[in-house]
C-alpha cells in the first residue's frame, strides 16, 4: 500500500513537470515545421505541416489531464490522412494516438519535445532531419524588443532539447540552430541596449537634477539672500 502511494506521488510529480513544460514551451514561436498554441494549463495545440512544399497542416491536441496521470495526444484534423500513413484503424478516431513517447511514459524520461519530434516525423512528408528546425526569418522580422525575448526563449528550449534528448539523429542540427539563434539573440540585445542607453542616460540626468534642486530647497538658509537684512517684524513676528 505504501509503495503504491509513493508511486502515485511520483507519477503526479512527473505530470506536474510535464505541465510546466507545456506552459513554458507553448508560448515559443519560430519553428519551420510546426506552430504551438497554448490552450490552458493542461492542453497544447500543435499544428504541423503535412508536406514541406504545401501549406496544408494537421492539428494535434497534446494534453496532460490529471485523471490519466500521464500525457496523451489526439488528432484534431486530417484524421484520414494519418490513418493512411500509419495503417491504423479509422475506428480509433477519438482515441489517443499510440506514440512511442507516450507509451514509454511509465518506463523512461519523457519530455514534451520528445512528443513533438515524434509527431513531426509521423506527420510531415518527407520527414525532416531536424523536427525543431528554426525559422530565422521569423525572428529577424520581429520588432527589436520582441526579437530579444523570443530568441532568448528559443535558446532556452534548444538547450533543453540538447540536454535531455541524448544523441538523437537531429542533435547535430539542433546544435547548429542553437548557434545561429544565440548569435541573433546577442546581436539584437546589443542593438536594443545601444538604442535604450541614450534614453536612460537622459532620464538619469533629469533625475539627478531634480534631486539636486530638492536638496538645495531643503538646505538651511535656502531662503536667505545676501545683502538683505530682515527687520524685527520678519524675525520676531511683530
Amino acid at each position: 500500500m505504501a509503495a503504491a502511494t509513493e508511486r502515485e506521488k511520483a507519477e503526479k510529480k512527473r505530470l506536474q513537470a510535464f505541465l510546466g513544460e507545456i506552459l513554458r514551451v507553448g508560448a515559443i514561436k519560430g519553428f519551420q515545421y510546426f506552430t504551438l498554441y497554448l490552450r490552458g494549463r493542461e492542453e497544447l495545440l500543435c499544428s504541423i505541416i503535412n508536406e514541406l512544399k504545401a501549406p496544408d497542416q494537421t492539428l494535434f491536441l497534446i494534453a496532460g489531464y490529471a485523471r490519466y496521470n500521464c500525457p496523451y495526444v489526439w488528432i484534431r484534423s486530417h484524421h484520414h490522412r494519418l490513418v493512411n500513413l500509419t495503417h491504423a484503424s479509422s475506428a480509433d478516431k477519438d482515441n489517443p494516438l499510440k506514440l512511442n513517447a507516450t507509451n514509454n511514459w511509465g518506463r523512461e524520461e519523457v519530455h514534451l519535445w520528445d512528443i513533438l519530434a515524434e509527431l513531426v516525423h509521423l506527420c510531415t512528408v518527407p520527414a525532416p532531419r531536424n523536427p525543431f528546425a528554426v525559422d530565422l526569418v521569423y525572428f529577424q522580422q520581429l520588432p527589436l524588443a520582441d526579437q530579444v525575448t523570443s530568441t532568448g526563449a528559443m535558446v532556452w528550449l534548444l538547450q533543453q532539447i540538447l540536454k535531455h534528448s541524448g544523441n538523437k539523429e537531429y542533435t547535430g542540427k539542433v546544435f547548429e540552430d542553437l548557434h545561429d539563434v544565440t548569435k541573433l539573440h546577442f546581436q539584437s540585445l546589443q542593438q536594443w541596449a545601444r538604442e535604450k542607453m541614450p534614453q536612460q542616460q537622459q532620464q538619469q540626468h533629469q533625475t539627478a537634477q531634480q534631486q539636486q534642486q530638492q536638496q538645495q530647497q531643503r538646505a538651511p538658509g535656502a531662503g536667505y539672500r545676501p545683502g538683505v537684512q530682515r527687520g524685527p517684524t520678519a524675525v520676531y513676528g511683530y
